[in-house]
């Protein structure tokens, strides 16, 4: 059970379980937290939730010893009513367990959901089309670094940081720019350690910028999309 609770593999519990409905649900987390798929990953865990509440008194000895596990597993995303939200405890839950890619992925990705549900807030009919998404990033990488506004300016440089990172992880570790294959942008090797010893510090920084910032809600009226 340590495996599913701290790493989300859960196979051989889904194979063990006779319930094979629930066992199913585990597989299926299991699956969607190795791809990082996070729509389904929240309805499957919305679904599994839903089937505890319902089917939570089984008197097998294995779903009796399995149940606390389940619930504890549950009750971290239970709650969480924004896709933003959602990718940011997920970020949290990833770096907690050593998945650092998966970690970086949805850090970055839960910034651009934050800004893009508040011009949604705002009347913008913002969808999660990758075009979509590059107007809201564009809002950051344009607007957010030579604003007035010091927060927004700082959420920009942090953004920057965090996405280098995760432009990183998606090209296995080396990308390219007009100069070559490059490591980190940097032209050296060696960074590894340091953006995971970082990671904490950054969840830090985008809570504190992102989900914890009165100032955040003015963004649609500073930069009319």
């Amino acid at each position: 059970m340590h495996g599913y609770t701290n790493y989300g593999n859960g196979y051989l519990i889904a194979e063990l379980l006779e319930d094979k409905e629930i066992g199913q649900k585990i597989k299926n987390t299991s699956e969607l937290l190795n791809i990082n798929y996070l729509t389904d990953l929240k309805r499957e865990i919305d679904s599994l939730s839903h089937y505890l509440d319902k089917h939570g008194n089984m008197p097998t000895p294995m779903f009796k010893y399995l149940k606390p596990y389940l619930n504890n597993f549950i009750k971290r995303f239970k709650g969480i009513n924004t896709n933003s939200r959602f990718q940011f405890e997920l970020a949290k839950w990833y770096f907690e367990n050593k998945r650092y890619s998966n970690g970086y992925i949805c850090l970055a990705e839960s910034i651009v959901t934050k800004i893009a549900e508040i011009y949604g807030d705002a009347g913008y009919k913002i969808g999660t089309s990758s075009v979509q998404r590059d107007r809201i990033k564009s809002v950051i990488r344009m607007k957010f670094k030579t604003s007035d506004i010091q927060s927004h300016k700082l959420l920009y440089e942090k953004y920057n940081s965090i996405n280098k990172i995760r432009n990183v992880i998606a090209h296995a570790g080396y990308i390219e720019d007009e100069k070559g294959p490059m490591r980190h942008g940097r032209l050296r090797v060696g960074y590894f350690q340091e953006d995971i010893k970082e990671c904490k510090a950054h969840l830090k920084s985008i809570h504190k910028l992102v989900f914890n910032n009165s100032e955040m809600k003015d963004i649609p009226k500073l930069y009319p999309l």
